[in-house]
């Protein structure tokens, strides 16, 4: 990652009074402990279990995302999960480079998955779920769908290039105790 990149996030961090903040490589003993790290942190700052039960759901459902594309991808040690507070909103980001190559059936997704109306949400989530076809793409838009149904918003993400063949894609999401 170069110095601008770092910059920027660092900007954003002090910006956003960032609560959490974990840089490296994510797998599912990190997760574990993301999740035990961001309870006590919550717990600690009174969140309501309802915000922390959809902050879990969103890191959980991203993170699996996240390392589903970059299975084999040489980038995987450039994650990053943060929490950010501002007034009595909390913003979750978690984010990782990712090969151009393996980002556009990711992005199609998130657009699929956004022009969606709320209302249809739910129907289309649970009619993937019973679908006989089911392959790695129909993973991706069954968590993305979960995570619209859970939250009740839009799928947002932002991509920043790192380099021609890198970007780093990271969701974000925003809830108010």
């Amino acid at each position: 990652m170069d110095i601008k990149t770092t910059k920027s996030i660092y900007d954003k961090m002090v910006s956003h009074q960032f609560v959490v903040s974990i840089m490296g490589m994510f797998d599912q003993e990190l997760l574990l402990s993301l999740i035990n790290i961001t309870d006590k942190k919550l717990s600690g700052l009174e969140v309501q279990s309802s915000i922390k039960r959809k902050i879990f759901h969103f890191m959980v459902e991203c993170s699996q995302n996240l390392l589903k594309v970059e299975k084999t991808n040489p980038h995987s040690h450039n994650n990053i999960f943060l929490i950010g507070q501002e007034g009595e909103d909390y913003t979750v980001y978690l984010g990782s480079a990712i090969s151009k190559k393996n980002l556009a059936p990711v992005l199609e997704t998130i657009e699929q998955v956004n022009t969606i109306e709320a209302t249809d949400i739910k129907k289309k989530y649970y009619n993937e779920l019973t679908s006989n076809e089911f392959v790695d793409q129909n993973f991706l838009l069954l968590s993305l769908l979960s995570i619209s149904k859970k939250t009740r918003k839009k799928i947002d993400y932002d991509l920043i290039e790192l380099d021609p063949q890198t970007s780093f894609l990271s969701f974000k999401m925003t809830m108010a105790n």
